[in-house]
């Protein structure tokens, strides 16, 4: 074995790829530099056009459009030789996440926030696309927020599910907003502690605050360990 060194954002994105049963940095690199996907149409996959993500097992075609409205503003982007464009001012993006990123949007699942348009002219979430769903446990697993050991100060053992921080980044994800007041935090953070039977204190609205405000660098109380969620209208709103 080596040692690295890399940065804390690096380290950051490496465990955000971790999978069910990876330990690890070194079995996430494993799979991700070392492994070579199996295709659901691996004609599709090397015909050189459009877009491919081999990580879901998706294809879009070339000139493939998707959509959004961010912050008022809508954008459009389409699949165009390996990497997304985005119509608004012709840039090129290597991912979709990428693309968020370009318009402003920080932490989010970039999969549930595009659209496209289907045959039947129905607006579909560009998630709909993915390699499907088996098992709830499955689809629970796939969008369960990760968040590394080193964020949360265990250093020897990836997180278990359950952390606040965590929490909060699945109630974002649930409730599928680019803004999202403080009383939906609220509410969706207690539902997601209730069904899985963890403790909601009467103290839960003040410590969703506590957490939101010391991961995100828009506040006085950031941490400095995870940039995760940020004040979209500015400070003293109650909108994340």
């Amino acid at each position: 074995m080596r040692s690295i060194s890399i940065s804390t954002d690096t380290y950051s994105k490496i465990w955000a790829l971790r999978q069910l049963g990876e330990e690890n940095e070194d079995d996430i690199l494993q799979r991700v530099l070392l492994t070579t996907p199996t295709l659901r149409n691996p004609t599709l996959f090397s015909a050189g056009v459009g877009f491919s993500d081999a990580r879901h097992n998706v294809h879009f075609a070339e000139g493939f459009k998707i959509k959004r409205r961010y912050l008022g503003s809508e954008f459009e982007a389409i699949a165009t030789s390996g990497q997304w464009r985005l119509l608004n001012d012709g840039r090129l993006f290597g991912s979709l996440n990428e693309l968020s990123k370009a318009i402003g949007a920080k932490t989010e699942n970039a999969w549930l926030n595009w659209n496209f348009v289907d045959e039947n002219g129905k607006v579909k979430k560009v998630g709909d696309l993915r390699e499907t769903k088996a098992t709830s446990q499955e689809e629970s697993e796939r969008y369960t927020p990760i968040i590394p050991p080193r964020v949360l100060g265990e250093s020897n053992r990836f997180p278990q599910s359950g952390s606040w921080a965590a929490d909060l980044i699945e109630a974002f994800i649930n409730i599928g907003h680019d803004e999202v007041p403080l009383k939906k935090i609220y509410d969706e953070v207690q539902k997601i502690r209730s069904q899985v039977g963890r403790s909601v204190p009467s103290s839960l609205d003040a410590t969703v605050r506590e957490r939101l405000e010391s991961h995100s660098s828009d506040s006085e109380n950031f941490k400095g360990d995870l940039d995760l969620f940020y004040m979209p209208r500015g400070k003293g709103l109650g909108i994340w």
